[in-house]
């Protein structure tokens, strides 16, 4: 069966992949209270991460080792161990990683707000009506984008679709807007959420059935 010294060098790699998630998700301004969530996420994703190299070299040594049904055996139970290594971490991540990528949505989401409210301020400006008013009808609802109707939009303004784009480019885009919006709706609790991530799915829908 396989070596058991460690390999210091791959341990060094993992250990550097997970410090990158750590420093870019801090960079981003992760909160304290999340580090928790954080630790167990690095080291999970920078085993997993590493666990490709190892399980590369232990399935290449099935394939090209001696016709041997010995070694056969060997290679298959290094296989195992690999796959119940990964199996470990996968189950460990699952809770940490949902908790940091529903806080990477709430903190994306306050963003959007600003910048939606910086537009909707300067057009209000433009026309005369006051910031005050303007926060009226926004608290009333009346400027709250999940009030529109999805046959009163364009969907391809609200999915960031820009005129020129090739039909290729279009589904590419529509693609990675599905996977984004279907990931997201798994990690809302609230109806509201909810119901406005359902209405982006389907404006994505609505818009591969045009171009793609």
């Amino acid at each position: 069966m396989g070596n058991d010294k460690p390999d210091l060098v791959q341990a060094r790699k993992t250990a550097l992949m997970a410090h990158a998630v750590v420093i870019r998700l801090k960079e981003l301004g992760l909160p304290d209270e999340l580090d928790d969530a954080l630790a167990i996420v690095c080291t999970d994703l920078g085993d997993i991460w590493g666990s490709k190299e190892v399980f590369d070299g232990r399935l290449q040594s099935l394939i090209e080792g001696p016709n041997d049904w010995s070694a056969v055996g060997d290679c298959l139970v290094d296989l195992k161990v690999a796959i119940e290594h990964l199996a470990v971490h996968a189950n460990s991540i699952k809770e940490p990683i949902e908790r940091l990528a529903h806080y990477a949505y709430e903190a994306a989401d306050e963003v959007a707000h600003e910048s939606e409210l910086m537009a909707i301020n300067e057009i209000g400006a433009k026309l005369g009506v006051q910031p005050a008013e303007i926060q009226r009808l926004k608290d009333a609802g009346l400027l709250d984008q999940s009030n529109i109707e999805i046959e009163a939009v364009n969907p391809e303004h609200i999915l960031g679709i820009e005129e020129g784009w090739e039909t290729k480019r279009i589904c590419d885009h529509l693609a990675d807007q599905f996977v984004l919006w279907n990931s997201r709706i798994q990690s809302l609790t609230d109806e509201n959420e909810r119901n406005q991530a359902q209405r982006m799915l389907d404006l994505i829908g609505r818009a591969r059935q045009k171009y793609c």
